[in-house]
């Protein structure tokens, strides 16, 4: 995922003094050392991820970030890992991020590569499972920034009663910034279905902007290049067909997250983080994470087969 900030250097120093990263049959082997001191060793992508799961699942467990090369599959590296790993060890899981496997041709999921200790998350990512849950409705009340927001959705409905309650504010503005975000990620995914290669680092995404998607379009195609790709992109937006379950397989949580940024008013989260060296998306994701609990995901598929694999193998795991 990438929010939070490694503070951990998991590049091995060698006695050389030249940097390295482990080889697959090292991380192999770091995964059943540490299965073999807890009930269960989680194998996941990333920072993250593993704050997230070590606040939602027992204290007792063991996690493991794979020490892949940079540049190589994050999601291939923890597949490959766990399948390899269950020959030594039957309590060593992965978890892994859906983000398009799910809706594009050709995927991992099609690669026969997924293995029954290797789960997926719910939608896209983490942040999307996270901004679905039952806990956002919470924090939207608690900080959003009531005039700010009531600016932006006066650009949707002028006639907008400024008296309007808090919870229909949020529940407004969360559908807007699900709706920017979804064309956002139709063009993400776009990018990767027919191999575009567009490059979103330069690209800020701003509510206020989003409006006229047109011109994010315009925005994307120019820095990267591409303006023979406009039309083609715009076109596919607004023809594109998907069913309403397949909407969050689209978003990306980053985006989410960095939208929610721009309405929310930051409050002190906490030891967690150094306020002063912290992005705002990574303040929101603190300041969620201090306050989730395994009952804002009862409906979510991975924590039902979660449940099931441990029930299965008669591991506590929550």
């Amino acid at each position: 995922m990438g929010l939070y900030k490694r503070t951990n250097d998991r590049i091995i120093t060698g006695g050389c003094g030249l940097r390295r990263f482990l080889s697959i049959e090292e991380d192999i082997s770091t995964s059943i050392m540490l299965a073999g001191a807890s009930p269960v060793c989680i194998i996941v992508e990333g920072d993250d991820d593993k704050l997230f799961w070590e606040k939602i699942l027992n204290s007792d467990l063991e996690f493991y970030i794979p020490q892949f090369e940079e540049g190589k599959s994050k999601k291939v590296a923890v597949i490959e890992i766990t399948k390899s790993s269950i020959k030594y060890k039957k309590n060593i899981i992965g978890i892994i991020d859906a983000d398009f496997d799910r809706i594009i041709e050709n995927s991992i999921l099609e690669s026969s590569r997924l293995s029954n200790n290797v789960f997926m998350n719910d939608y896209h990512d983490l942040l999307v499972m996270i901004f679905l849950s039952n806990y956002m409705k919470e924090f939207l009340n608690k900080f959003i920034n009531r005039e700010k927001v009531l600016s932006i959705i006066e650009v949707k409905r002028p006639s907008i009663d400024r008296e309007i309650s808090t919870e229909e504010i949020c529940t407004t503005i969360s559908s807007i910034i699900f709706k920017i975000a979804f064309n956002y990620g139709l063009i993400r995914y776009l990018s990767i279905s027919k191999e575009y290669n567009l490059d979103f680092k330069k690209i800020v995404l701003k509510i206020e902007d989003s409006f006229n998607f047109g011109k994010i379009i315009q925005k994307i195609c120019f820095k990267n290049n591409k303006t023979a790709l406009v039309e083609n992109i715009r076109g596919f937006i607004e023809h594109a067909s998907f069913k309403a379950n397949q909407e969050p397989e689209i978003v990306q949580g980053h985006d989410l997250f960095n939208l929610l940024s721009q309405i929310i008013t930051l409050r002190n989260v906490g030891d967690l983080i150094d306020v002063a060296t912290t992005s705002p998306e990574e303040m929101i994701f603190f300041s969620i994470l201090s306050n989730l609990t395994k009952f804002d995901f009862e409906n979510n598929s991975i924590f039902k087969n979660l449940i099931e694999w441990a029930d299965n193998n008669e591991i506590s795991l929550f």
